[in-house]
């Protein structure tokens, strides 16, 4: 039996590229399962005959209609067998298509990598028919955590095939990320790192890995103060020797101008200086010039907070005033040079407090970014919940916690700027680390992703480690499916993705993970609560479930030798050994024991589980912040 695969190419080169891709991926996977012979032959126009698979942009009038056409995915199938057709409304759109085609077809894509696809033992023959259109229009991810090249590589292929749109890669140079893999402190793995010409080349394949598939890149973000000064890149373990005019630039604190904690990264400056301000935006003004192909263009400020500059200029006047009129300026000369690049602009710690003064003034250049990475985990976004903002108090801000005063701020925003916007969250940043079973943590993404449009925010951006597929990859998916699709039930999700992860005994595998999920204690972890002895007995029972479900666990490992069941133990050994760490947290000499053998077993155990499990990013996490947080929660240290 013969197919043809006809993409349909147009005048637009790039889009060709993606239609190509799209043809030949189609290709792939239908000869993984069909007995057809498959060929692609790019064509003008579609050819409606039997054994022909028309792909393309726009082939038919039902494709749904989008707000805009590069940036607004839809996905049009009418196919039966081998024959049919696969739209969209982009060529991204279209490779989305495919892969939805494919899924429909029983093939599945859990986690990136071929070891998270499952694919059918036989082809399907029945009919396809899709006419669907997102729930939102920004569903990205963006690098985090230790990274390396193929596993990047991995994660921008998984994008589309779980209809996601966008990456985003912090950083003008990613070398700190990618670094924290290359030159891990994991004393099993050799460590190098690498140099900024060899971060730049992997970033080089990375971004015609992003153009293949059509993906709307974001950029940069952090570092654009830092620029200014000329310290890119800056360790803070070495010794910064600064001129006069760099100290010049730099924010005043308490009448010093130095470096923030000896982290240019963190470092505001002077943003009353001319000088700081022209050299901010050309840097930027420069950046889109020699990266056209940057969809989204990330300007934000330090990293820092509470250290904004105290100066007879600068006091009086709030840092987003400030923010703002750099904003105009970059878009009055993106808008001379002809230059289409949008402006994320963030809401972030001292930026959640907006201008008084300054207006925006070509809405068109930006996208607001909403970044409330002080809120509880413990609760969704609600759009009925009543919040308060606090005054604004240089350099003594208060940072909301709860739900409801973290979307008072984004509603003070929203009035002064009413246009595209997205939400920038951490759900997987370091909440995955205290929410270990991600149960808890999927339903409360859920929750979020439900609630963006009653929140009037069109989308969300992953800031999370990438490595976040263990115990499961329930919560990853929930994230993909719920940006598509947000009426679909939580419950069908949990049942789709752990069925393909664990076969008949899913639901034992979920009502574990939910069960764990429940008697954690995360909230005191988070200082959401003070370590009690209810904490003490619920870690403790979470130990008796750990190992008596690890006798179905060793039984799926010895009968199928499965890699999801084995990391399924791998994270129930890691787990037992997390709870022991936490119950001896102020024990001087057993806490450091216990740390010791913990991290010794994850960096052992690290590269046969780098595919699913961030084992560096772990040890930093639950050896360096999360100690000092359980031992203030037991009141073992003073809390601020």
């Amino acid at each position: 039996m013969l197919c043809k695969i006809k993409p349909i190419v147009t005048l637009n080169e790039k889009d060709n590229k993606t239609l190509m891709f799209a043809a030949k991926e189609l290709k792939k996977y239908l000869e993984m399962t069909s007995d057809a012979e498959v060929s692609v032959i790019p064509a003008m126009e579609p050819d409606f005959c039997d054994d022909v698979i028309n792909l393309g942009v726009n082939l038919c009038k039902d494709v749904p209609s989008v707000e805009d056409a590069y940036l607004d995915d839809a996905i049009y199938i009418d196919a039966q067998n081998l024959s049919g057709t696969i739209s969209g409304t982009n060529a991204r759109s279209v490779l989305i298509s495919v892969y939805r085609f494919l899924r429909e077809k029983g093939y599945k894509f859990i986690r990136p990598g071929k070891g998270g696809e499952v694919i059918p033992e036989t082809f399907d023959s029945g009919k396809v028919y899709v006419c669907e259109k997102p729930s939102y229009r920004h569903r990205g991810i963006c690098m985090e955590g230790a990274t390396g090249h193929e596993m990047l590589s991995d994660i921008v292929d998984w994008i589309p095939k779980v209809a996601m749109n966008e990456y985003f890669v912090q950083s003008k140079v990613p070398k700190g990320v990618m670094n924290l893999w290359y030159n891990s402190p994991n004393p099993y793995k050799k460590a190098k790192a690498l140099t900024v010409d060899e971060v730049m080349a992997c970033l080089g394949e990375l971004e015609e890995d992003i153009s293949t598939r059509g993906i709307i890149y974001h950029a940069v973000g952090h570092g654009w103060a830092s620029a200014v000064l000329g310290v890119e890149g800056y360790n803070p373990k070495e010794k910064l020797e600064l001129t006069d005019e760099q100290k010049s630039m730099i924010a005043m604190i308490d009448g010093k101008r130095e470096i923030w904690a000896n982290n240019s990264h963190n470092t505001n400056l002077c943003y009353s200086n001319n000088r700081v301000q022209k050299s901010m935006v050309d840097d930027i003004v420069n950046y889109c010039t020699e990266h056209p192909g940057v969809d989204y263009l990330h300007f934000w400020l330090a990293d820092g907070c509470n250290n904004n500059c105290e100066c007879e200029k600068c006091r009086d006047t709030r840092p987003a005033d400030f923010y703002a009129q750099m904003l105009n300026a970059v878009d009055k000369k993106l808008e001379e040079k002809g230059l289409p690049t949008k402006v994320v602009f963030l809401l972030y710690y001292d930026l959640l407090w907006k201008p008084l003064a300054e207006k925006l003034k070509n809405h068109n250049r930006f996208t607001l970014m909403f970044a409330p990475i002080s809120r509880s985990y413990s609760e969704s976004y609600d759009a009925t919940a009543k919040g308060t903002t606090t005054p604004f108090n240089r350099n003594k801000l208060i940072w909301p916690q709860n739900i409801g005063d973290c979307l008072e701020y984004l509603r003070e925003w929203q009035e002064y700027f009413p246009g595209d916007s997205f939400v920038f969250d951490y759900h997987f940043m370091w909440n995955q680390y205290y929410d270990f079973p991600h149960y808890a943590t999927a339903e409360v993404l859920y929750g979020d992703i439900r609630a963006l449009e009653d929140i009037n925010i069109q989308g969300f951006m992953n800031c999370g480690i990438h490595r976040s597929f263990a115990p499961s990859a329930l919560a990853m998916n929930v994230l993909a499916e719920t940006l598509w699709n947000k009426e679909v039930p939580f419950d069908e999700i949990c049942e789709n993705v752990l069925k393909a992860e664990f076969g008949i005994k899913w639901e034992r595998v979920r009502d574990y993970l939910k069960t764990l999920s429940g008697i954690s204690a995360v909230k005191a972890i988070r200082l959401e609560e003070d370590f009690s002895p209810k904490h003490r007995e619920n870690l403790l029972k979470s130990k008796e479930i750990i190992l008596e479900f690890s006798k179905v666990i060793d039984e799926e490992i010895k009968a199928c030798d499965s890699f999801t069941w084995k990391t399924l133990k791998f994270h129930g050994e890691v787990y037992l050994k997390s709870i022991d760490y936490l119950l001896a947290c102020g024990e001087d000499e057993k806490d450091e024991e216990i740390l010791k053998d913990l991290k010794d077993f994850v960096f052992k155990n690290e590269f046969t589980y780098k595919d699913v499990f961030d084992g560096t990013f772990f040890c930093d996490t639950i050896g360096g912040w999360e100690t000092e947080l359980i031992k203030k929660s037991k009141g073992l240290i003073p809390k601020e």
